[in-house]
Formats: C-alpha cells, structure tokens, sequence
C-alpha cells in the first residue's frame, strides 16, 4: 500500500511539471528587483520585492523596477521598451500585463521613466503617469530613492485595483488618497472617489446646466413689441409731405489675398518635462505601452 502511494505521488508530480512547466519557470524566475546602479541597500531591495509582489498581485500586473549607470546611448524610453521585450515574458513566452519603472543614473542626465503594456495601458495611461511622476519626481531629486519606488508601487496598484476602471481618462481628484509614503508605505486613505470627479456627472450637469442657461436667453430675447407706426407721430403738428433717398457715392476697400503658406502655424510642438520625450509608443518588439518621463 505504501508503494503504491508512493507511485502515485510521483506520478501526481510528474504530472504537474508536465502540466504546468510556466508557472514552475516564473516561481523560480521571479524577479521585480533590477538594481544595477546599487541604489539600494539588501534590505530594501527585499522591501521593494515583497511590495513589488504585494501590490502586484492585488492589481493583476507585474511591478517592475530598474535601475541603470548607462543606457548605452539609448533613450530612457527605448531602454525600458527592450527591457520588456527581453526580461519580462514568462516561460511560455507570454507577455503580461506590466508597470515598468526605469531609473537613468546616467551622470549629467539622470532621469525616470515609467511604461504601462498590456490592461496597464489603459488604466496607467499618460496622464496617471503625469500624476505618478509629479509625486516621485521631488523625492528623486532629493536622492530618497526607496521612499520613491516605494510610492511607485503603491500608486501604480492603485490606478488598478481601485474602481477608477470606469473611467481611464480621470485622474481620481488630483490624487487626493495619497500622500507620499513616511517609510512604511502606507500612503493612501482608504475614501471613496467624490461622484463630482466622475465624468458622465460632470458632462450630464453641464448639460442641465447649459439648457436652463439657453432656455432663460431665449425666453427673454423676444420681448414684446407695444409700438407701431403711430406711436410718435404728432398728427396734429407733422409737417411731413413726402421723402426720398438719394445716392452720394461708393466706397471699395480692398485687401491683400494672403498666399497658401502664410500664416501656416502647423506642426508638432510638446514633450515632456525634462528631456522631452514622446508618451506612450510601441517597443522594438511590437508591443504598444503608455508613457511619461521626466529628468530629475
């Protein structure tokens, strides 16, 4: 009886490996961590990973954090994007949905780089990224390199975890649940979302609104006409016997037909803080990501 346990178990085994080889590959390949400037100390890179996994797991992504001395000549945004093409599939060759953090400690141009593939592209668009980068930004500057991923990290699983889905476009209130985490990480207030930073209620009152407007103008521009073609006429002493119009003269004013190119203000203007990058874009590989950086 005890050998043939024995077998089963092995067999059991057996057949998960055979079952589930990618998920035992990524298990023993999970790594959020890649601090190749050394900017942190052994246990915050710990603390990184275990928030990097935490937060992770709550929002359905995978959390990433890098660190570089040199890109190479590389721009911090292609950096990140073959990054992800090269380190971030799974064993089967899948890539998931990701928030990838690049810090650039490139002397003379240090910079932050943060890119959304995959649902994270949606729901960490460009503009929540903005927001991110506005709270991480300063404390980068001031070389609190910890605090600031750890903010990263919170702030990320929060754009998409939360019930901010419905509405990708919105930045919930200007951030108002967080506040930059006091080394334990904990940065948010757990408060719902105010409905007046909710766009369908927004676009619905300015409707109501601009209808009651219209409709007051309206009501009011017509007025009521009480005169007619007697109303100041003196029958009594009006002298009037005939009338008629005489021309005097015509006037031409004429101005100068301005050429096709004249005045041609097209073209593309914008970038981001700092060095100026574009957003969001499509890596070496083919995948499409959301973006935002700034130098610090």
């Amino acid at each position: 009886m005890g050998k043939r346990a024995a077998k089963l178990a092995l067999l059991l085994v057996i057949v998960f490996y055979a079952v589930y080889p990618g998920s035992v590959t990524a298990a023993l390949q999970d790594q959020h961590i890649f601090d190749d400037a050394q900017l942190f100390t052994e246990d915050e890179r710990a603390s990184l990973e275990e928030a990097c996994r935490q937060y992770g797991s709550e929002s359905d992504i995978a959390i990433v954090i890098v660190t570089a001395s040199d890109l190479g000549g590389k721009t911090p945004q292609l950096y990140l994007e073959e990054f992800y093409d090269a380190k971030v599939a799974d064993g089967d060759g899948v890539y998931p949905s990701a928030a990838l953090l690049l810090l650039n400690m490139t002397p003379g141009a240090r910079s932050v780089e943060i890119q959304g593939y995959g649902i994270a592209q949606t729901y960490l668009n460009n503009q929540r990224i903005e927001y991110i980068l506005d709270d991480i930004t300063p404390q980068l500057a001031e070389g609190k390199y910890f605090d600031a991923m750890l903010g990263y990290t919170e702030q990320a699983a929060y754009y998409m975890r939360q019930e901010v889905q419905s509405s990708p476009g919105v930045n919930p209130g200007g951030s108002p649940h967080y506040n930059p985490p006091q080394g334990n990480g904990a940065g948010y207030n757990k408060q719902e979302d105010s409905i007046f930073f909710n766009t369908f209620f927004q676009l619905g009152l300015a409707a109501v609104i601009g209808a009651a407007a219209v409709s007051i103008m309206a009501a009011r521009s017509g007025g009521r006409v009480t005169t007619n073609n007697r109303t100041y006429l003196d029958p009594a002493h009006s002298r009037l016997l005939d009338h008629s119009d005489q021309y005097i003269r015509t006037t031409v004013t004429k101005v100068r037909r301005p050429k096709k190119d004249e005045h041609n203000n097209s073209g593309f203007g914008g970038g981001r803080g700092g060095f100026g990058g574009g957003g969001g874009g499509v890596s070496p590989g083919g995948h499409s990501h959301s973006g935002g950086g700034r130098s610090f």
